[in-house]
């Protein structure tokens, strides 16, 4: 039977020696129950704000029985050639209240995804006809969601 390893690494800072890192690790049957898992866990732990102080994603990958690697994604290599769907969805206020508007970007690494979220976020933030209301951040290659 065919088995997928999930792995998220846990760091406090950039700097942790590989000592003070956690590993999480978990197999899985199925790859899709894989990217499941990987999707809860980066939630979890909010990718990159951290919780409670503790700890930071740095990097999350998927490997097959044989080692090979599925996804690799380094958060502090934002460079890596990882293609990012970027969502962001506005509230219209007027004339309809309540309409959402979705914009979606295609951006070439995490770096660029993030920075056209803050200028949508600011051409927004004030604005009369439409409210900035949340942002999803999707590697395009796997569908996993790495920020929201």
């Amino acid at each position: 039977m065919k088995t997928y390893v999930a792995t998220v690494c846990l760091t406090k800072s950039y700097t942790d020696k590989m000592c003070n890192q956690v590993l999480l690790q978990k197999e899985f049957s199925d790859e899709k129950a894989a990217h499941v898992w990987l999707n809860k866990a980066l939630k979890r732990y909010n990718y990159v704000k951290g919780i409670k102080g503790l700890c930071y994603v740095s990097w999350f990958s998927l490997d097959d029985e044989n080692g090979t690697q599925l996804l690799y994604f380094d958060y502090f290599a934002p460079e890596a050639p990882h293609e990012i769907q970027t969502h962001v969805t506005l509230t219209k206020k007027y004339p309809v209240q309540n309409k959402t508007i979705v914009l979606t970007e295609k951006c070439e690494c995490y770096n660029h995804a993030t920075l056209w979220v803050d200028w949508v976020f600011l051409k927004f933030e004030s604005s009369d006809n439409a409210a900035f209301t949340s942002y999803k951040l999707i590697d395009k290659t796997t569908g996993i969601v790495i920020d929201n």
